[in-house]
């Protein structure tokens, strides 16, 4: 029950958001895509909730029509996920709906956690102290 009432909390504001946040056109065809998407998988969980209902939770008695719901899910999670993909690149890639902060374009981001030299050290350490009285960092 929980489930199906969140993805059509989620559809609704998401139909109302598509009116109110700017996109450009490069994004526009993603978002329809991610439109269609959720609402063709809401549809899904929506028609697999009624069955369920009507069944009184009963899963399927024959094992054809439990492969059938159980296959009707998978798809429907599936397309879910896949919109979700496309929702979230609208968002990091495109910056659909939110106001990037400016980040310091020469702050280097590095992930090999090995020996820092002096010199390096000395220079984040400048680096971290004009960022931190920007109030960037």
């Amino acid at each position: 029950m929980s489930g199906i009432v969140a993805i059509i909390g989620a559809t609704i504001t998401g139909l109302l958001a598509e009116s109110t946040v700017g996109h450009g056109d490069a994004s526009h065809n993603i978002m329809e895509t991610h439109k269609i998407l959720e609402l063709i998988a809401v549809g899904i969980f929506a028609l697999l909730f009624i069955w369920r209902s009507i069944r009184k939770t009963h899963l399927p008695q024959t094992l054809p029509l439990l492969i059938v719901y159980f296959v009707v899910g998978a798809s429907a999670l599936g397309i879910m996920f896949f919109g979700a993909h496309l929702g979230g690149r609208l968002v990091y890639e495109f910056g659909v709906g939110g106001s990037a902060v400016q980040q310091p374009e020469d702050v280097e981001h590095q992930h090999d956690h090995g020996e820092v030299t002096e010199d390096e050290a000395e220079h984040n350490h400048e680096k971290q102290a004009h960022y931190n009285s920007l109030g960037w960092l």
